[in-house]
């Protein structure tokens, strides 16, 4: 699971406002209740993975899912892998990556029956980024369930009897609440976290069975990981509405993201000065932030729109979650 610690807030200036502001408003939104996090496109966060150029195999699910029933089969599944490949300059390199989706498809098929559901769909891209990104971490381990997951998996598993039930599940993740920052950052108290936890274990445990296994464990660390981002996106999305966009008319512009990264220009000379901030490290920001808003301007006029925003505040929000 992506690192939650706190870090330098340095990353979008705003967004540490933006979250004292919201807090008090995302506690009232209710609980956690399970996402098809990929059909319809209903993530914020997804749609950041899109303005990043993100190109999993089962990024498009409706184009893979041609019969319309919601599930990816092995026959469509191998039609998607043939044409993602069909490009790929060598039969070895082509032949490798059929091997690289058929080791996916396995992994992420928890409950065995050779199809995908949504949380398999969900597990699969994860793993796919995981895969992608750290194959050091993932060799030797073909069910894609690393030697450091293991070591986790059997430190919670208090009876050590190869599964983790709810109550250990709650308490691993009322131990990592501060790392997280679920209290201070997104206002849970003990109550909301044992239901938002209750909630995510029921929705990965495939099996129903009330316990989980190690691939269901990481699965539900992909979960809780990303339904922290998309709490974020929520918030950052409405600071943006309501604090950058001054004159309310549904649009960002760049010189309005300008403006309200430091409220004022007193506040980023006091920063400075107090030794939070060196200028460099503002002009290192605003340029990130330049280059997220023209990733986020998919039309390119130059205005952000309210789709567009979210797409600024899924980016945002993803590197708050990895990097804070």
């Amino acid at each position: 699971m992506p690192r939650l610690c706190c870090g330098s807030c340095a990353v979008f200036v705003v967004s540490a406002a933006v979250l004292c502001a919201l807090a008090d408003g995302l506690r009232a939104t209710g609980t956690w209740a399970p996402r098809r996090l990929r059909r319809g496109v209903a993530s914020a966060v997804l749609l950041a993975g899109a303005a990043r150029g993100d190109d999993g195999l089962l990024t498009q699910i409706d184009s893979v899912d041609t019969n319309g029933d919601g599930l990816i089969d092995s026959d469509e599944f191998q039609r998607a892998a043939h044409a993602a490949v069909a490009e790929m300059p060598t039969p070895e390199v082509w032949s490798a990556w059929l091997h690289h989706y058929a080791d996916l498809f396995a992994a992420s098929d928890i409950d065995g029956d050779g199809i995908l559901d949504d949380r398999e769909v969900f597990f699969f891209e994860c793993l796919e980024e995981l895969a992608a990104s750290s194959q050091t971490v993932m060799a030797g381990a073909p069910d894609y369930v690393s030697e450091a997951t293991k070591m986790i998996f059997d430190m919670i598993d208090e009876n050590q009897d190869g599964k983790i039930d709810l109550e250990e599940r709650i308490r691993s993740v009322q131990m990592n609440a501060d790392e997280w920052r679920l209290r201070d950052r997104l206002g849970f108290d003990d109550d909301t976290i044992r239901g938002w936890v209750k909630e995510v274990f029921e929705y990965v445990d495939m099996e129903g069975d009330g316990f989980l296994g190690r691939r269901e464990f990481l699965l539900s660390d992909f979960v809780f990981s990303h339904d922290i981002e998309e709490r974020l996106c929520t918030m950052v999305f409405r600071g943006m509405t309501d604090l950058l966009d001054e004159n309310s008319d549904n649009f960002l512009t760049m010189e309005e993201v300008e403006k309200g990264m430091f409220i004022d220009h007193g506040n980023r000379e006091r920063a400075e000065r107090g030794g939070d901030m060196r200028a460099h490290d503002a002009d290192s920001i605003m340029r990130s932030v330049a280059e997220r808003f023209r990733m986020a301007d998919a039309d390119g006029d130059g205005v952000l729109n309210r789709a567009e925003m979210w797409i600024l505040a899924g980016t945002v929000a993803r590197q708050i979650n990895r990097e804070f």
